[in-house]
């Protein structure tokens, strides 16, 4: 009986070729369509999620005078982290993120520019969850002018050769010898920080370790679980007040984002420099709506197609009937028609 049902779906299809093709071809490039949207939507929301909970971004909000209205910006102090962790137990770590984009890098004879570079606090890699392939991750970065690469940057460099211990070194305003001390993995694609090498922030930059007014990096903290973001933003003027000089703590504010809304709710941040492709919630969500849409009006064409052609099978219908057919098995035989058009779809380019 089945084998029947399935020889008269085939001389259905045959018969009605132009119609059956349009049928096939509209839905399949329907849900095509729509499993494209999906996984472009499953791609962004996925950004970040690998990593640990309660890890927040420190913003501001610069009003200075003469500026038309106040802006946002992804930036903060270098002695922000450091005076918040001391003050504040809601602050269990931190780590602050300085970048440098085409640095330069040298072993032996060999030279290379790496596309982004980050100078870092020892707790990175306890915050975020980057893979360590080579090398103690605790101690990747806890020393002076000790260096972690990527697999990638590691392969550029040194080729086949271990590169733990290594020396290599970075000819810029100074010249710096740098230890490579652990090997990543590469970042994933769907993190907002993308880097080649880590390096420790400390040791190069001690010398702007006070300066209070000075906006050029990204400060990451890691919170208590429970911590209420608005209840410790709100400490933040009396913070500002008690570290700036003079007036200066009136030109900022700070606010607080989860490290999972960074890339997703922080179009209207300026200066977000390493939030890595950067895409608006509101529009992630239109484009899953679209998907559906646009599989809701591949089924109805579907289905009407296949209904304006049910009349031409009625006398097919009455035979069946009169022969003891029975609802289900008439049933069964036009349902399977659609399903054994798609797996002919899917197989004919195995025979030729």
């Amino acid at each position: 009986m089945i084998k029947n049902y399935f020889k008269i779906a085939w001389r259905n299809l045959w018969k009605n070729k132009v119609s059956s093709t349009i049928n096939i071809v509209g839905l399949a490039i329907g849900m095509a369509a729509c499993i494209v949207i999906l996984l472009f939507v499953s791609y962004e929301r996925s950004f970040d999620s690998f990593h640990g909970d309660n890890i927040i971004r420190l913003n501001e909000v610069q009003k200075f005078p003469g500026m038309a209205a106040s802006q946002k910006v992804g930036l903060s102090m270098y002695p922000m982290a450091p005076a918040l962790k001391a003050e504040y137990p809601e602050i269990k770590s931190y780590t602050r993120i300085k970048w440098d984009r085409k640095y330069q890098m040298t072993y032996n004879e060999k030279r290379v520019f790496l596309p982004q570079v980050f100078a870092v606090d020892s707790a990175f890699l306890d915050i975020f969850n980057f893979r360590v392939i080579k090398g103690n991750a605790k101690d990747a970065i806890e020393k002076p002018n000790s260096i972690a690469l990527t697999q990638e940057t590691a392969e550029k460099l040194f080729g086949n050769e271990d590169p733990i211990g290594k020396v290599i070194n970075h000819y810029g305003g100074d010249t710096v010898k740098f230890t490579v001390t652990a090997v990543m993995a590469n970042s994933p694609k769907n993190s907002q920080l993308q880097f080649d090498a880590l390096y420790s922030l400390p040791g190069i930059h001690q010398k702007w370790m006070d300066n209070w007014g000075g906006n050029w990096l990204n400060t990451y903290l890691k919170v208590t679980p429970g911590t209420d973001l608005k209840s410790f933003e709100a400490k933040m003027p009396a913070f500002l007040k008690k570290h700036m000089n003079g007036e200066g703590w009136k030109f900022y504010e700070l606010f607080y984002l989860p490290l999972k809304d960074v890339h997703a709710n922080a179009t209207d941040i300026g200066l977000d420099y390493l939030n890595f492709q950067k895409f608006d919630q509101k529009s992630t969500n239109l484009f899953a709506i679209i998907a559906l849409i646009v599989l809701v009006i591949a089924c109805i064409n579907f289905m009407n197609l296949s209904t304006a052609r049910s009349a031409d099978r009625a006398k097919e219908v009455g035979i069946r009937k009169s022969i003891g057919a029975n609802r289900p098995q008439l049933a069964f035989q036009f349902w399977a028609k659609p399903y054994y058009s798609r797996c002919w779809r899917w197989c004919l380019p195995l025979f030729w």
